[in-house]
């Protein structure tokens, strides 16, 4: 790992660290409020905990109630989230994390999280070594070979019931936006399948004997999940070190305003793909219709 990469790796891992410092900083004040409160009393009130959710409040029989296994659970998702940081270890973090702030949520405890800089980030790390988009071993433009084309019929199906461009796989969508380059001409090569699903297509048009490279990044992401300046740039300082002809973001949701205000000032380099162009890509698959 050459000293670039090593120092990108370690920031990374650092604002993970510190991601994981603020809820276990959040939690600990929670407790300590609770702790406080239920000093005041020989038998706290349940009144003392309205707001507060679940507590450590035990039913009659000494048994902690149902409402404090997210107190257990919380304990048990911070120690992992401990464990594979110090491992360097990225598989279920974004899960981890997750599930940690849901119990958050459930219990009353403010933890000031950077949610989507975050999962952008477990995204990155899961890469472990290298920039997030596979580049042939050549630096020279030459025709990629073809890994596992997305089959026409999966389209068909989509452009009957659009919507269910959600249901598919990360994978399937790549293969899917692979497969619709691959239709009006471009050579395509996929990244390598990998156990983190595998992305990005490296795309290459050739006309009147020039040939042009594009770099697309796919996100199969829900609607809501909109795509931040933070991928945006990834992609464009990757664009810019391939020297590619340009980069493409195709995504399932949209754009952030400060990721369409970035693409804006790069327009010669960048294009900022959301659903509603990735439909209008699907439903001129094999038609002959021009895409706008």
């Amino acid at each position: 790992m050459d000293a670039n990469i090593g120092s990108i790796f370690n920031e990374n891992w650092r604002f993970i660290r510190q991601q994981y410092r603020e809820i276990f900083r959040a939690f600990n004040v929670w407790k300590s409020e609770i702790h406080e409160e239920e000093e005041k009393f020989d038998d706290p009130p349940e009144e003392l905990y309205s707001g507060k959710s679940f507590s450590l409040l035990k039913t009659e029989t000494g048994v902690p109630s149902f409402s404090s296994h997210f107190i257990i659970e919380l304990e048990q998702i911070l120690e992992k989230i401990d464990a594979k940081i110090q491992e360097y270890e990225p598989q279920l973090l974004e899960y981890l994390f997750g599930r940690a702030l849901f119990c958050c949520e459930v219990l009353g405890i403010e933890a000031e999280l950077e949610e989507d800089i975050l999962n952008e980030i477990i995204l990155i790390v899961k890469q472990k070594i290298g920039p997030m988009i596979y580049f042939p071993p050549k630096s020279t433009l030459v025709s990629p070979r073809i890994i596992i084309p997305v089959q026409s019929y999966l389209i068909s199906i989509i452009q009957k019931n659009p919507e269910l461009i959600f249901g598919i796989t990360p994978r399937q969508f790549e293969e899917l936006i692979a497969e619709i380059f691959l239709d009006r001409g471009f050579k395509v090569e996929l990244t390598q399948a990998t156990r983190d699903g595998g992305r990005d297509i490296i795309a290459i048009y050739e006309t009147m004997a020039i040939r042009t490279k594009y770099l697309i990044e796919c996100k199969r992401y829900a609607p809501e999940n909109k795509v931040t300046v933070a991928m945006v740039r990834n992609l464009y300082a990757v664009r810019m070190d391939e020297v590619a002809n340009k980069a493409i973001l195709a995504t399932t949701s949209s754009y952030t305003k400060d990721a369409r205000e970035f693409a804006s000032r790069h327009i010669w380099d960048l294009d900022l793909k959301a659903y509603d162009d990735i439909i209008k890509w699907v439903q001129a698959y094999k038609n002959g219709k021009q895409y706008f």
